[in-house]
């Protein structure tokens, strides 16, 4: 696959006349490819939150057409066919606005279009809790003595009617309302203030409701312009009102929806491992007391594991700091957060008689100094206290509500309930560093420390190369005389598409030409020097003078979770996670329930990790990654439709629910673990 910089397109295209002249000029030194596919990235040929008149859509796309024509000849039809693709995902947008534009104006007519903001976000409060009331469970009977409307999402079940099967259906549909709750009120916020005392209306908080059903149509609009743009999807006519869109199997869609189930599944797992020790190792408190702040609180733990999981970073390392505040703080401060929630929320279930229609009876209000009081009562310092509070103040920067909970309002700042008590510690804080371009300079050298020091811990023979400037070797490592050159890369993990489709251009380089740089063409050109330099090879490994490789591979590990086998021109990828396990020799595990007994099965490349370490085993693995193999045959591909004007668009949808698998753990009772 060929991978596009998205971010460097980006840059160019956000003005009109400079990308046209740009792009005019890049054409002329890249074949018809590069050229078609940078064009597509560049969305010229829609606005992503407005109407796209035909006069803008001929100045900021159409100009490019002409140019392609005069430049590729022989590709007449093939970019007529692109530019009519395109032209058809500008009119599905334009429809999908021109209907929203509709639907506020019926807000409108019901309150007059006052406080809007405050009403969607009761709106959004009383429909989360109400899911969240069906995991609780709480008896359906009771939600109209806790709720001053009941609203309910199409589909939900009964609280008396949750399976463990539908239960993840309602997991899904939680998270996928309180990203949209963030996204709209980041729109909303731009117009609209927030007002604790409003009185809305029943009227006017239940039209708000429509604005869900209006997200997730944009989101699934989002979801097809994304596959167009980024993974080639064929667009077919079924007919004069139905279009259908097709990716190939190894696009990077699937791969994100496979990498992020395996990141989310990583943590349930862990979750598990910690639970059970805190109940089977009496010891095991005092045991983290001495290596983490007396402040941090059982609570902590697990987010405290998760972090240093994902991030490569052992608990000494904790203490680094990301603007300004250490990553112990950072944790302790969302998880007060995450407390502060859930126990609003369990009030909230045990009411007798139902909240009113103000906005400060369903969120957590405080003035900034008091949030920044609460934060110092738990331990932090005032600086890393006030740090933190700005930090989680949601701004233009902010990706949702749950990296950035404290929304302004009025004098002070509010969070709501429903989304912080579900809200993960870690996966919010590294999407917030991510969003804040928050960096902490030693975590290359932590990784390095650390994952040396995992094989030397093994029994293997690893060392880091670093005898030239610009030619820094992480890690050699040796195995049966063969010879694997490791470029270690801390990434963040795959919260969103974008960011793991820009890891794969990371990896493997831009097919634009826009950067030159890519960890490939890095570790192959340290690779190719001490290959070249035998010598210190084998002072670094402690090897005979006369020691000669039998083999020389290239080879990636990235902290970041992957979703496919992405290895090109002789070097293999591979994550952290599934590399440790093969190091560890802890293959993944799947039961198998007959008649109520759990039989273990067997899946293929499960031999891999079974035995000493061999270099016939090694490859075998990097070339089959048997963990993200075993995850990949389980997704299921559906197809779900969005309705835009005439139009009705049908993509695919790669379903990761069905790769949960029902393990046994080691106490007997059934667990979800990650494949």
């Amino acid at each position: 696959m060929v991978y596009y910089d998205a971010y460097a397109i980006k840059t160019q295209a956000q003005d009109a006349e400079k990308f046209v002249a740009f792009y005019q000029r890049w054409i002329e030194e890249v074949d018809i490819d590069a050229a078609l596919n940078v064009l597509m990235i560049s969305a010229r040929y829609y606005q992503r939150f407005a109407v796209q008149s035909e006069e803008e859509y001929q100045r900021d796309f159409g100009r490019c057409i002409y140019p392609l024509l005069q430049r590729f000849p022989a590709h007449r039809e093939r970019i007529l066919h692109t530019e009519r693709d395109c032209r058809l995902i500008h009119q599905a947008y334009n429809a999908f606005f021109r209907r929203i534009t509709v639907l506020d104006k019926r807000y409108q007519k019901v309150t007059g279009g006052a406080n809007k903001l405050n009403a969607f976000l009761i709106c959004a409060e009383i429909n989360l809790s109400i899911m969240l009331s069906l995991i609780k469970p709480i008896p359906s009977a009771r939600l109209e003595a806790i709720f001053p409307l009941v609203v309910r999402m199409a589909g939900l079940p009964l609280a008396e009617e949750v399976t463990p099967e539908n239960t993840k259906a309602i997991d899904m549909l939680f998270d996928q309302v309180s990203s949209y709750t963030g996204h709209i009120f980041k729109q909303l916020r731009q117009n609209h203030t927030l007002d604790l005392e409003y009185q809305c209306t029943r009227e006017g908080v239940a039209a708000t409701g429509e604005w869900i059903k209006e997200w997730d149509d944009f989101d699934s609009l989002n979801r097809i312009s994304d596959l167009f743009r980024f993974c080639q999807a064929e667009i077919t006519r079924v007919d004069a009102q139905h279009i259908s869109l097709q990716v190939d199997e190894r696009c990077a869609y699937k791969a994100w929806e496979v990498a992020r189930s395996r990141f989310t599944m990583r943590g349930i797992n862990l979750w598990h491992d910690i639970q059970r020790r805190l109940k089977n190792q009496p010891d095991f408190v005092a045991q983290l007391k001495p290596l983490i702040p007396d402040w941090m609180s059982e609570n902590d733990f697990f987010s405290v594991a998760y972090f240093s999981e994902m991030e490569n970073m052992p608990p000494e390392d904790l203490y680094g700091e990301y603007g300004g505040v250490t990553i112990y703080a950072w944790i302790h401060a969302y998880e007060m957060l995450v407390t502060l929630a859930k126990r609003e929320m369990d009030a909230r279930f045990q009411r007798q008689t139902p909240a009113g229609l103000t906005l400060q009876e369903w969120v957590i209000y405080r003035t900034r100094d008091e949030w920044i009081q609460l934060f110092a009562a738990g331990g932090l310092s005032w600086t890393s206290a006030a740090l933190v509070t700005d930090y989680f103040t949601f701004d233009d920067s902010a990706m949702d509500m749950s990296d950035c909970p404290l929304l302004p309002c009025g004098d002070g700042l509010c969070l709501l309930p429903s989304i912080v008590s579900m809200s993960s510690a870690t996966r919010s804080l590294l999407s917030l560093f991510s969003a804040k371009n928050l960096q902490l300079d030693d975590k290359g050298k932590s990784h390095e420390r650390q994952f040396i020091q995992h094989l030397r811990d093994a029994g293997l023979r690893a060392a880091p190369l670093s005898v030239r400037q610009d030619y820094d070797c992480d890690c050699v490592l040796e195995i049966d005389d063969h010879l694997f050159f490791i470029e270690l890369k801390s990434n963040g993990q795959p919260v969103h598409f974008n960011r793991y489709y820009q890891t794969l251009v990371n990896i493997s380089g831009d097919g634009a030409g826009l950067r030159e740089k890519c960890w490939m063409h890095q570790v192959t050109r340290y690779t190719d020097y001490y290959v070249a330099r035998p010598q210190l090879i084998r002072d670094a490994l402690q090897l005979p003078a006369t020691w000669q490789p039998k083999g020389v591979h290239k080879l990636i590990v990235t902290t970041s979770m992957q979703g496919d086998i992405h290895h090109q021109n002789g070097c293999y990828v591979v994550d952290k996670t599934a590399f440790y396990s093969f190091i560890d020799r802890l293959p993944g595990v799947i039961t198998e329930f007959k008649s109520g007994k759990p039989t273990p099965l067997q899946h293929a490349g499960s031999e891999y990790y079974h035995g000493e370490i061999t270099i016939d085993k090694m490859l075998g693995f990097l070339t089959s990654l048997p963990s993200i193999a075993l995850k990949r045959s389980r997704v299921q591909q559906r197809s779900y439709e969005v309705r835009c004007g005439a139009m009705t668009l049908a993509y695919p949808f790669f379903d990761i629910w069905p790769a949960f698998e029902r393990v046994v753990q080691e106490d007997g009772s059934e667990a979800v673990r990650m494949l």
